[in-house]
């Protein structure tokens, strides 16, 4: 796992995608996450992430466990400060998108769906925090 206390988030509001950028990612050790993620230590940590994950009619012991399961490290695709709470709280995240096939409907047709999943390890390092877990939207 990388040390992200020595980066330091960026200071003001309304930040700019490029304000947000952490370059040099990934910041996390994909097998340190997915090691956490086998724990069954995984919360959705802002409103948005949960409405998403509701919707696709998901849970984080089941589904979201899967998904951060199956990424590799080519699927990574940035490093970013997220916003957490209405507090303005900014954690250091990385984000990946992945595609895999869905089954759909009853006649169990497959389609290529494409996923956005942006994560961090809390800071004592036994849970993984999910800022964001929907359809790409290029999907």
């Amino acid at each position: 796992m990388v040390n992200t206390d020595n980066i330091k988030p960026p200071k003001g509001d309304n930040l700019s995608d490029e304000e947000r950028c952490i370059h040099g990612g990934p910041l996390f050790d994909l097998s340190v996450v997915q090691g956490v993620a086998q724990k069954g230590k995984i919360y959705l940590v802002t409103k948005k992430c949960f409405d998403d994950v509701e919707k696709l009619g998901w849970s984080t012991e089941v589904e979201v466990r899967e998904l951060v399961l199956q990424l590799s490290k080519s699927n990574y695709h940035r490093s970013a400060w997220c916003q957490i709470s209405l507090k303005k709280n900014l954690v250091a995240c990385d984000a990946y998108k992945i595609k895999r096939y869905e089954s759909y409907g009853s006649s169990g047709s497959k389609y290529l769906c494409e996923y956005y999943v942006k994560l961090a390890i809390g800071p004592l390092g036994d849970a993984l925090l999910i800022v964001s877990c929907h359809p790409s939207e290029s999907s």
